[in-house]
């Protein structure tokens, strides 16, 4: 298939064979992460709850790390595999706004748990000989791991909702909407 391109100097044909291919291998990698991120993240979780042992505060953040993987695998890449397919977005008003949200939402879940894991180890590291003598350290503890990880969801949810807000259908296409002052 060529197009016509016209740019006020006289036209010329190009082929749209290297963005059919771009596009079927975008499709092929899309279903490739979607079924090994469902299948690796699923096991993770399935083994954390099984496994009492495995029940650490780091372990808490990875845990964390794949719910967000999981949620982005279910709930983004099943619309976006299908948009690329169609050249448009099908799903409506209310999908493109979720798509939005979940996208901003998820890539800062997954930005601050690794912030937080990070200062959790540092933390652990810098202090080792003071956690060996009194292991109730205040970091260190589950219950203040889950108010950290509860946090970074709801700060999350909160920064992308304007996201979300200015997400909508225009032309068959899901885009977020910019105003302006003027």
């Amino acid at each position: 298939m060529t197009l016509l391109i016209d740019k006020g100097r006289g036209s010329r044909l190009v082929s749209t064979r290297p963005v059919k291919r771009i596009m079927e291998l975008s499709v092929t990698f899309n279903i490739l992460v979607l079924t090994i991120g469902l299948l690796f993240n699923g096991t993770l979780l399935v083994i954390f709850i099984r496994e009492r042992t495995m029940r650490t505060v780091a372990n808490a953040y990875i845990v964390n790390l794949a719910l967000t993987d999981l949620v982005l695998s279910v709930g983004f890449l099943p619309l976006f595999t299908v948009n690329i397919l169609t050249d448009k977005w099908l799903f409506g008003n209310i999908a493109c706004k979720m798509v939005n949200f979940l996208g901003i939402g998820i890539m800062a879940v997954s930005v601050y748990t690794f912030c937080a894991l990070s200062a959790e180890r540092y933390y652990t590291i810098c202090n080792i000989l003071r956690l060996r003598l009194n292991s109730t350290c205040y970091f260190s503890k589950k219950h203040t791991t889950l108010i950290i990880i509860i946090s970074i969801w709801v700060f999350s949810c909160l920064l992308s909702i304007p996201y979300g807000i200015n997400a909508r259908v225009i032309e068959d296409s899901c885009v977020r909407v910019k105003y302006s002052e003027d």
